[in-house]
């Protein structure tokens, strides 16, 4: 009789265990306001975790499990090792296409700024020439515009989650004239929890927008999840439905 209890068990657990949902794995990295500490400082939010728990998994009939933020590149490590499954919000660049595979649509698509004290000189930038002799700051492993290649502009590189407080302190004490920030909503969320909008000036550069993805781990599961978010992205991608969780939280 228990052997026979034991088999019903079984029986009623396959049909679970069959049709499981699958559960994604995000990672994050530090980049408000796409990706942050809750305010419990335990959960992860921001727009990237919005845009996959209300618009990605129910197309998708996953759920999620949103970690971090974690340090840029052991979130990239973990992406590497399968620890996760996807990370969000990544410019591409080659050591990155190796190692990952890319969303084949992007997210979206942001202008690239410079940033400068408002008693600046500098008020708008129209070709190399304008930032000439000109020391910027920039995130280390991000995307540089070949405009910002040459001998007569001195770009330094930090790291570390602290980055935006890093170029705001080296533009105030003198230690640089402007810093480089690839994606605008992210440096308008900034400037205003700093509370420097009104003493920082934008400068957009004349150079194509840059686009960010989602990025999975190279291998079956990853080009699965791939393939199933590209054809849940393309309409999301169209409707700019990324864009649009961006400005809402920074209004």
């Amino acid at each position: 009789m228990n052997k026979l209890y034991s088999h019903i068990l079984l029986l009623l657990s396959i049909p679970c265990i069959l049709f499981a949902r699958d559960t994604v794995r995000v990672g994050t990295f530090m980049l408000r306001p796409f990706m942050m500490e809750g305010q419990d400082k335990r959960q992860t939010a921001g727009v990237a975790v919005d845009f996959w728990e209300k618009y990605v998994a129910p197309e998708m009939d996953v759920d999620i499990d949103a970690s971090g933020p974690f340090p840029i590149m052991r979130t990239q490590k973990m992406l590497e090792d399968g620890d996760i499954d996807v990370i969000c919000n990544m410019t591409k660049i080659p050591e990155r296409e190796e190692k990952f595979i890319f969303s084949a649509q992007p997210l979206s698509e942001i202008a690239i700024s410079i940033v400068v004290l408002k008693e600046s000189r500098l008020k708008k930038v129209t070709c190399r020439d304008d930032l000439y002799n000109l020391r910027v700051v920039s995130l280390e492993k991000t995307f540089i515009p070949p405009l910002l290649a040459s001998e007569k502009i001195k770009i330094e590189l930090v790291s570390g989650a602290d980055f935006f407080q890093r170029f705001i302190e080296m533009l105030e004490a003198g230690h640089a004239d402007a810093f480089l920030h690839i994606n605008n909503y992210s440096l308008r969320y900034e400037l205003a929890q700093f509370g420097k909008t009104d003493s920082y000036r934008i400068i957009a550069l004349p150079v194509d927008k840059v686009k960010v993805y989602c990025v999975f781990t190279k291998s079956e599961r990853g080009l699965m999840l791939s393939k199933k978010f590209d054809a849940v992205n393309r309409s999301l991608f169209k409707a700019r439905v990324y864009d649009s969780l961006a400005e809402e939280t920074i209004k």
